[in-house]
């Protein structure tokens, strides 16, 4: 956050000030993330001819508007010298242009019109697999956080994940077929979405889990922390991709933090493939060579003549297995359609 756009104004006109959207999903990082930028804001104002640098806006995906007053509340002596906006938007409102995708015996993508009226937990709990529930889940946070930072005209949006939660993520999209999403998820810089250039930045990228706890601890923020269920006493096979990579990590992080950085530095150093790129219908991400074509040379139920309707990535393809299918939202909002249809509770 120490670029020379965030840093605080003299004189000059509050237009010039960046929106910096900040989602938060009341973990610790997050939370620590919170307090820290409140607290540069806080320091940017401390002289009389000062203006802010940015704009915070603070987004929670989810229903927890009595959490989030609370939050306010802890810090209202704060947030009265401040400009910030606090938005609360339901993830409902990512249901939209429901089709029905499936996955043929040959590997073939078909997509067929659909009759039924499903809301997100319905959706949802077409999936058996809780690793699958939850892959697609991050899904509709990531996009409905993105949706939320073109709705309020933000072109920065800051995620709280410290350095374990970047390993994890990079293992975990690797182990579910998502490599070629690691690049540009989990890396700093410059993205396009609904015809917005957006700056993604993760400020604690060089902070581990245990550090994050322990700032949390010691500014009083652990009753604001929302208690994640335990899966320790889950068998293997119940248990998501990320918690079984989360609790890897957590094991040999006291002792070896190295191995966490490295994942970490690694995972920077990937770039996204080169070529043209299909888009995946279900989770919009980019394609660069089609699944199907590699699956013939393993399957002998794929069939090389029989051609999909519409592009599917691995990673989605292994959620809906083969024979199997699912009623998804198949498309990406304009930006015309988010300013319209978004419904921003501040």
């Amino acid at each position: 956050m120490q670029d020379e756009k965030f840093k605080v104004k003299f004189g000059k006109s509050t237009a010039e000030r960046p929106k910096v959207l900040l989602p938060l999903s009341y973990g610790s990082s997050s939370l620590a993330l919170f307090d820290m930028v409140v607290s540069h804001l806080e320091e940017q104002c401390q002289n009389e001819r000062a203006v802010q640098g940015y704009v915070l806006v603070v987004l929670h995906v989810g229903e927890d508007a009595a959490r989030m007053e609370r939050l306010r509340k802890k810090y209202s002596q704060v947030l009265e010298k401040l400009e910030a906006e606090f938005v609360t938007v339901d993830p409902a409102v990512f249901v939209r242009d429901l089709a029905r995708v499936t996955v043929t015996e040959e590997y073939a993508v078909r997509r067929t019109e659909n009759s039924e009226s499903l809301d997100l937990q319905e959706l949802l709990l077409q999936f058996e697999s809780r690793s699958s529930r939850q892959d697609f889940w991050q899904q509709v946070v990531q996009e409905v956080a993105l949706r939320s930072a073109v709705a309020h005209d933000c072109s920065v949006v800051i995620f709280g994940h410290s350095m374990s939660r970047l390993a994890e993520e990079i293992l975990a999209l690797t182990a579910k077929g998502r490599g070629a999403e690691t690049a540009h998820r989990l890396t700093d810089g410059e993205i396009e979405y609904a015809g917005r250039r957006l700056h993604v930045i993760h400020p604690l990228r060089d902070v581990l889990a245990s550090e994050i706890k322990e700032y949390v601890r010691l500014g009083g923020l652990q009753e604001m922390v929302a208690t994640e269920e335990s899966v320790k006493h889950k068998s293997a096979k119940n248990k998501t991709v990320n918690e079984l990579v989360r609790e890897y990590f957590e094991t040999v992080e006291s002792e070896y933090p190295e191995v966490i950085s490295t994942v970490v530095k690694i995972g920077t150093k990937l770039d996204s493939p080169q070529g043209m790129a299909q888009q995946c219908i279900l989770c919009q991400e980019a394609i660069y060579r089609d699944p199907k074509t590699w699956l013939e040379q393993m399957s002998e139920s794929a069939n090389k003549e029989v051609q999909s309707d519409v592009p599917l990535c691995y990673g989605c393809l292994m959620n809906l297995g083969v024979g199997g299918g699912a009623v998804w939202p198949v498309s990406r909002p304009s930006r015309e359609e988010i300013l319209a249809e978004y419904i921003l509770e501040e």
